[in-house]
């Protein structure tokens, strides 16, 4: 489970510290329903107040949603895995594994940019507004085509290429004493990153935030550039962000008696990142019917089906990964690995992984816990 499991491992390691006995108490419970799951007040308050933050902020979100940048991009854009369609070759999505690590340890002002072709990829850009990665381009023809493997398993884009151009384009703009069309195409770039399906995605825009705002900061320092003329991401709001990558899809697999969460995602407010959130979310309710199947498992994943389905028709995203597989009731039969396999058979599914995913904040009373959330 490449995109998910590295995830649980984190977050079950967290909860292991911090659960403890809460956990073994639930693990003798003889029944679960999902419906029991929820957040502590504490929790849930920091979390969508941080959501509410964070939608403050254009550089989390696309600029709109009329032009696709995956017209330009999606044809360039090979996929993870060896697993790869065809896709057209370029200088930036042909780099070496030594070419990627010698770009991403250079210092902006020593990289060697002549190296590497011009490029004003990042500048054509400029004139998308959003990227929709599942439109064009080998991506589109895996979702596209009948799965042979389990939609965690399935091949994702794979866009390190583009980390690498626009760390070369900072370097440029420094090196040529010209930064800020540099730090203005990189945060577009960071922007058109956002509100995809692909969860990766959220968290290299991110990044890109986090590489601009050291360009801007080394560009003042040298005299190349006024402080007052640019506005970088605080690293506070940058690390929020990621916290929310990380966590955030929760929020969709919750219940709380105030409805608050359900006010949450039904109030026409922009919600960061709401594409991958829901897509996380979804994956785990694949499990659904294979739980369902289990009857020592005493888990029943059903009753937040509905309401996970009318969230996923308001947001717009289409999910077309997810959706490929939303409807096979034997999906999980059919597609799980051994260990996999091992891991929803056991009887205590529903605290080892989905509790510990969902629940793991009822065991902070206060504001001083451990754990973002």
């Amino acid at each position: 489970m490449k995109r998910i499991l590295y995830i649980v491992v984190v977050l079950l390691g967290l909860a292991t510290l911090v659960v403890g006995a809460g956990v073994f108490t639930l693990q003798s419970a003889p029944t679960y329903n999902v419906k029991d799951l929820h957040y502590h007040p504490t929790a849930l308050h920091t979390l969508l107040t941080d959501f509410d933050h964070i939608a403050t902020i254009d550089a989390f979100f696309p600029p709109g949603n009329t032009t696709d940048a995956g017209t330009i991009l999606n044809p360039y854009i090979p996929l993870t895995e060896g697993r790869s369609a065809l896709y057209q070759e370029t200088w930036w999505n042909s780099l070496s594994d030594e070419q990627h690590v010698l770009i991403k340890e250079s210092e902006f002002s020593t990289l060697n940019i002549q190296a590497y072709p011009k490029e004003d990829l990042l500048n054509r850009l400029l004139s998308f507004d959003y990227w929709d990665p599942t439109s064009s381009g080998p991506y589109s023809e895996v979702l596209a085509a009948s799965p042979t493997v389990a939609f965690i398993d399935t091949p994702i884009p794979s866009i390190r290429g583009l980390i690498a151009v626009a760390k070369i384009r900072l370097s440029q703009g420094i090196q040529t004493e010209d930064v800020l069309p540099a730090l203005q195409e990189t945060r577009h770039l960071a922007r058109l990153f956002q509100r995809t399906e692909v969860f990766v995605f959220s968290i290299i825009g991110i990044k890109l935030l986090d590489m601009e705002r050291e360009a801007y900061r080394f560009a003042v320092q040298q005299g190349l550039l006024p402080a007052d003329s640019w506005s970088p991401i605080p690293s506070r709001d940058t690390a929020l962000a990621k916290r929310l990558s990380l966590f955030g899809y929760k929020l969709y697999l919750s219940y709380d008696g105030g409805d608050a969460i359900k006010q949450f995602y039904t109030s026409g407010n922009r919600r960061f990142n709401e594409c991958s959130m829901l897509s996380s979310a979804g994956e785990w309710l694949l499990y659904r019917h294979r739980v369902a199947a289990e009857p020592t498992s005493g888990f029943d994943p059903f009753p937040m089906v509905p309401d996970f389905e009318q969230t996923w028709k308001n947001s717009g995203c289409s999910l077309v990964g997810l959706k490929q597989f939303w409807d096979d009731p034997t999906y999980t039969l059919q597609h799980l690995t051994v260990s996999e396999r091992e891991m929803v058979n056991s009887p205590h599914l529903h605290v080892s992984i989905l509790t510990a995913l969902m629940n793991q904040c009822d065991c902070y009373p206060d504001a001083s816990q451990t754990s973002p959330y």
